[in-house]
């Protein structure tokens, strides 16, 4: 008997087959069964997505409780403003970079795999400390568990930036290796997500702000959120979106994260055109043993971070800085400090380090990075 299956469940078929994690088989599978024929030609068919699905929702449980187990052996907790991952082949540089950047003293070798288990340096930019981890080298395989790469990607995964540090003589070969070690983990590099935000709602039904975006049909929308056992929702699109996007919003499991490349030249000359074609893929630095500011500078810049630094009237500047996302205000910086200055501030004084002159704000003001704020309460 024919199935006579439709466009829509051609579509998630499509979605299953092109899938590059579990959770958007998932999503695919769900959707290939909503939209299925519902007659007797139909129902080994639907069967079969109903196994598969029940067999895949144990898999990622499965995967999710063993990574759960693995990563607390090696486990990092996060310290400083921020933590930075640091990835790279074998006898790359990474250890004789944080040596350089840090206070640590991590054991450089002239072999490979000198480093078997995760690593870390506290980096001091302008009295700020940001946390450095150097992750033991990445190799083909390393996403589907070859020398605990997959454990070690979790690290990375709730990072707050990456850093590629890539051999001088082999910079796009690695390069182009820890992409796609990454990308099978689902961390896409230098890429933003979806604007797509989804909002559980009270109300019935789908209802979408920003439908100039949508680029299919309304019906075909709540089909498949439905599909998904999404009903009542609210959506906000700032950006074209198509069934693909839509999918990739809801994964929960692909992470999104910055990165810049730092090529060790191991003293040796760089070949300027590899160089160049490395640029046009990533951010690029090159570490010659004696730029470490600049490399300092570009690391925290990546962070998209502020230093304030905060005094009391009649008090001495703090010494050390306060750390806040760009695009931060005062009311900000007040609940970092302390909850009391909710209902007790009264105003604060932006102070020019150079010429000690002094501006009057209020709780909208965006500091700016090095700003020096008196607080009145």
């Amino acid at each position: 008997m024919s199935t006579n299956v439709s466009h829509e469940y051609l579509n998630a078929e499509k979605q299953f087959e092109e899938a590059t994690s579990d959770e958007q088989r998932l999503i695919a599978l769900n959707e290939m069964f909503r939209t299925v024929p519902k007659h007797k030609g139909t129902e080994n068919m639907r069967a079969g997505i109903t196994l598969k699905i029940k067999k895949l929702k144990e898999k990622i449980k499965d995967t999710e409780r063993q990574a759960k187990k693995k990563s607390s052996q090696y486990s990092i907790k996060k310290g400083g403003e921020a933590q930075i991952v640091l990835f790279g082949t074998p006898n790359a540089g990474k250890s004789t970079l944080i040596n350089a950047l840090t206070n640590a003293d991590l054991k450089v070798a002239p072999y490979a795999f000198t480093t078997t288990t995760p690593q870390q340096g506290m980096m001091s930019y302008k009295k700020a400390l940001v946390q450095l981890v150097e992750l033991p080298a990445i190799i083909e395989g390393y996403a589907e568990g070859k020398v605990d790469g997959r454990t070690f990607l979790s690290i990375a995964r709730t990072a707050d930036a990456l850093i590629f540090v890539l051999n001088g003589q082999s910079m796009n070969e690695d390069f182009d290796l820890l992409v796609r070690e990454l990308t099978k983990a689902q961390i896409k590099i230098n890429k933003e997500k979806p604007k797509i935000k989804l909002i559980r709602s009270g109300y019935r039904g789908i209802n979408v702000t920003g439908k100039k975006f949508l680029q299919m049909s309304l019906a075909e929308l709540e089909n498949f959120f439905k599909s998904q056992g999404i009903y009542n929702a609210s959506i906000i699109l700032e950006e074209k979106a198509d069934l693909s996007k839509f999918v990739e919003a809801l994964d929960k499991s692909i992470s999104y994260q910055k990165v810049v490349a730092i090529v060790n030249s191991k003293g040796k000359p760089i070949d300027e055109h590899k160089l160049s074609e490395l640029k046009k893929k990533v951010p690029v630095l090159v570490f010659n043993g004696k730029n470490t500011d600049e490399i300092k500078e570009k690391m925290f810049e990546m962070l998209e971070l502020i230093l304030v630094f905060t005094k009391r009237p009649r008090e001495k500047v703090a010494e050390k800085p306060l750390a806040l996302k760009k695009g931060s205000i005062v009311d900000d910086l007040l609940k970092e400090i302390h909850k009391d200055f909710d209902t007790s501030f009264k105003h604060a004084l932006v102070i020019n380090k150079k010429t000690g002159k002094k501006i009057k704000v209020g709780r909208e003001y965006e500091p700016k990075n090095m700003d020096i704020i008196e607080i009145y309460a």
